[in-house]
C-alpha cells in the first residue's frame, strides 16, 4: 500500500508538473497569438478600399497599410514595383503628421490661339499637422502649390484670410482649425472643408465652401475636387435616439468673411471670355463691352450662416438644410447705356434636402435644393439629383469588383423668372440637365480602371454635351497611386463641356500620402 501510495504520488507530481508545463506553454502560445493578433487589429483591414480601425482609434485620419508579402517572381510582371512598395516605402503615417504629395503632367492634343503650349505640369503638396492639447486639437493643413502656367502666384491668400486672389498662392493654409468636444457638442473655430449632400459630384445643398475652378474638371471632379477653405464658427449637437430615430444630430455654421469660385484667369486654356461671346452674339465690335465686377462688402449683412440637421430612421439617413448668404459664382448684367458687362454677386437662400439608403446590394440616394434669389435679381430655381450604386464582385478574377454609379440630374428647373430686364439668364440652348454614369473596375489591390460619361441635354432633352474621362491606376504602395488619364470634350460652344472641345488631353499623375 505505502509502495502505491508513493508510486501514485510521484505519478500525480511528474502530471501536476507536466500539465503545468503544458499550460505554461500553451499559455505563452497563447499569448504571442493573441499579441500578434493584436498588432493585426492595431495595423489595418482593408474594406471597400477604406481603413477600418479600432474603435477608439477611429478618425479622419488614414494611415499606410501594413507591409505586403515579398513579391514572387512568378508575380512580378504584375507588381514590377512590389520591391519598392514592400522594403522602400513607409508603412504609414505618423500619428501627428500626414503628408500628401499630388503631381500632374498634362498633354493637350490641340493648340489654341491665345495659349500654344501643349504640356503644363503642376505639384500640390500639403502637410497636415493634428496635434492635440488636453482636450483641444489642432488641424493645420499648409498647402504649397507650384506649377509652369501660371496657375499659383504670389502670396496672397496670406495678406488677404479670404483666399481671393484671382490665382492660387504659393503657400497657403488648406485648412487650419482647432476642434474640442464639450458634452454632446463638437465646437470647430478656423479655416474648414465642409461636405454636405448625397450625390456624387457638387451637390446642391452644398453651398458652403467655394471651388479653385482654374481647372473647372478637375476642380469639380469626382474623385479629386479642389474646395477652397472657408474662416468659419460651427457646432455640431449629438442629440439622443428617440424610438426609431437614431444618430439624430444638428450642425450650425457661421461664415463673416466671403469666399468667390476662383476662375479660370485669362490666358489659360480654361479661359471663357464672357465678354466675346457676348460681342459676337449681339454683333458687337470686339472690345466694346467693358468687364467690372462688384465683389461684396464686408458686412454683416453678407456673412453667411447655414445650419443643417440629419439623422438614420430603419436604415434610410435624412438630412434637411438651410443656406443664407452668397452665390460663389457672379451672374451676368449688362448695362447697354455704358457697354458695361458687370458681373456681381447675388444674395440667396437655400433649402435643401437629401436621402441614401441600402436596398439589398442598391445604394439609392436623392438629393434637392430651391435656390432663391433675395433681391430677385436672378431666376428661382430647383436643382434634384437622384442617383444608384450597384457592386459586383468576382467578374473575370478572384476578389476583383465592378462598381457601378448611375445619376440623373436637373440643375436648373425655374420657379420664377427675374424681373431683372439685365440679367444674362442661362442660355435655353445649354445643356442644364443630364447623365452622368462610372464605372470603376478593381482587379485586385494594384490595378483598377474607370470610366466617366456625363452628358448634358438642353430643356427638350436634345443632346448638347459630354465628356468621357478614362483613368487607368496602379497603386504602388497603399498611399502611393500612379494614375493614367485620358479626357474628351465635344458639344455645342454655349455648353459646359462643348466651349472646352479643344482642350481634348492625356495626363499622367501622382498621389502620394504618407
Amino acid at each position: 500500500f505505502d509502495e502505491g501510495k508513493k508510486f501514485v504520488d510521484n505519478e500525480f507530481d511528474e502530471g501536476k508538473k507536466f500539465v503545468d508545463n503544458e499550460f505554461d506553454e500553451g499559455k505563452k502560445f497563447v499569448d504571442n497569438e493573441f499579441d500578434e493578433g493584436k498588432k493585426a487589429t492595431k495595423g489595418e483591414l482593408i474594406e471597400d478600399d477604406f481603413v477600418i480601425l479600432p474603435q477608439e482609434e477611429r478618425g479622419d485620419r488614414k494611415p499606410g497599410l501594413p507591409e505586403a508579402a515579398p513579391v514572387s517572381a512568378t508575380s512580378y510582371l504584375l507588381d514590377p514595383l512590389g520591391y519598392l512598395r514592400t522594403q522602400i516605402l513607409p508603412e504609414k503615417s505618423s500619428d501627428v503628421l500626414r503628408s500628401t504629395i499630388y503631381y500632374r503632367a498634362q498633354c493637350f492634343f490641340h493648340g489654341l490661339p491665345h495659349e500654344e503650349r501643349y504640356f503644363q505640369h503642376e505639384l500640390t503638396i500639403k502637410q497636415e499637422f493634428t496635434p492635440e492639447w488636453g482636450p483641444v486639437e489642432f488641424h493645420v493643413i499648409p498647402e504649397f502649390n507650384i506649377d509652369d502656367f501660371g496657375a499659383a502666384e504670389g502670396f496672397s491668400a496670406l495678406r488677404h484670410l479670404d483666399d481671393n486672389g484671382e490665382h492660387r498662392s504659393v503657400f497657403s493654409f488648406y485648412e487650419a482649425y482647432v476642434s474640442t468636444q464639450v458634452g454632446s457638442f463638437d465646437l470647430f473655430l478656423g479655416k474648414k472643408i465642409y461636405a454636405w449632400g448625397a450625390a456624387l459630384g457638387p451637390n446642391p445643398t452644398d453651398n458652403l465652401n467655394a471651388y479653385d475652378l482654374i481647372d473647372p474638371i478637375e476642380g469639380y471632379n469626382l474623385n479629386n475636387n479642389r474646395k477652397i477653405g472657408i474662416w468659419s464658427v460651427s457646432s455640431k449637437l449629438h442629440l439622443p435616439n428617440y424610438g426609431v430615430i437614431e444618430f439624430p444630430s444638428l450642425e450650425m455654421v457661421f461664415v463673416p468673411g466671403f469666399t468667390r469660385n476662383r476662375r479660370a484667369f485669362a490666358g489659360s486654356r480654361w479661359f471663357i471670355d464672357q465678354a466675346s461671346i457676348i460681342e459676337q452674339q449681339l454683333g458687337l465690335r470686339p472690345g466694346t463691352l467693358q468687364v467690372e465686377e462688384e465683389f461684396p462688402a464686408h458686412t454683416l449683412e453678407n456673412s453667411q450662416w447655414a445650419v443643417r440637421t440629419f439623422t438614420t430612421i430603419m436604415g434610410w439617413d435624412f438630412s434637411l438644410s438651410y443656406y443664407d448668404g452668397l452665390a460663389h459664382s457672379p451672374i451676368s448684367t449688362l448695362n447697354h447705356a455704358t457697354n458695361e458687362l458687370l458681373l456681381n454677386y447675388d444674395n440667396v437662400r437655400v433649402l435643401g434636402f437629401d436621402w441614401v439608403t441600402t436596398i439589398g446590394q442598391y445604394k439609392l440616394y436623392f438629393e434637392t435644393a430651391h435656390i432663391w434669389s433675395k433681391k430677385r435679381e436672378q431666376d428661382d430655381f430647383w436643382s434634384i439629383v437622384f442617383g444608384c450604386n450597384y457592386r459586383f464582385t468576382n467578374m473575370l478574377a478572384e476578389g476583383d469588383q465592378l462598381k457601378l454609379d448611375a445619376e440623373l440630374f436637373f440643375n436648373r428647373i425655374i420657379t420664377r423668372e427675374s424681373a431683372n430686364k439685365a440679367f444674362l439668364e442661362f442660355p435655353k440652348k445649354a445643356g442644364d440637365r443630364g447623365l452622368v454614369v462610372s464605372l470603376f473596375y478593381q482587379l485586385d489591390q494594384n490595378y483598377s480602371l474607370q470610366g466617366l460619361f456625363t452628358l448634358l441635354l438642353d430643356r427638350q432633352h436634345r443632346w448638347t454635351s459630354h465628356l468621357g474621362q478614362f483613368t487607368l491606376s496602379y497603386k504602388i504602395h497603399g498611399n502611393l497611386v500612379l494614375g493614367l488619364v485620358v479626357q474628351l470634350f465635344n458639344g455645342i460652344v454655349l455648353d459646359p463641356y462643348g466651349i472646352y472641345k479643344d482642350n481634348d488631353s492625356v495626363f499622367f499623375t501622382l498621389d502620394y500620402t504618407f
